[in-house]
């Protein structure tokens, strides 16, 4: 699959870093809120499971289907 692949321009580690990041902060500006994550099927599954393990916070997950 990944020989279709010319340039990876945001390495895995690059990116694997930012999400923890992002879990810090939001778990920082949150800190004593319900947290509800809303995420855009299909695209967001990965994405948002992995940020939901670097919030160190209770919080509930959702999704929603769009179509253009």
């Amino acid at each position: 699959m990944r020989n279709d692949i010319e340039k990876i321009m945001i390495g895995e580690e690059e990116i694997k870093g930012r999400i923890k990041e992002l879990g810090k902060q939001i778990t920082e500006d949150y800190s004593g809120s319900d947290l509800l994550l809303v995420g855009v099927l299909k695209g967001c599954m990965l994405f948002l499971s992995d940020l939901s393990r670097e919030i160190d916070l209770p919080l509930t997950m959702d999704f929603m289907v769009v179509s253009s």
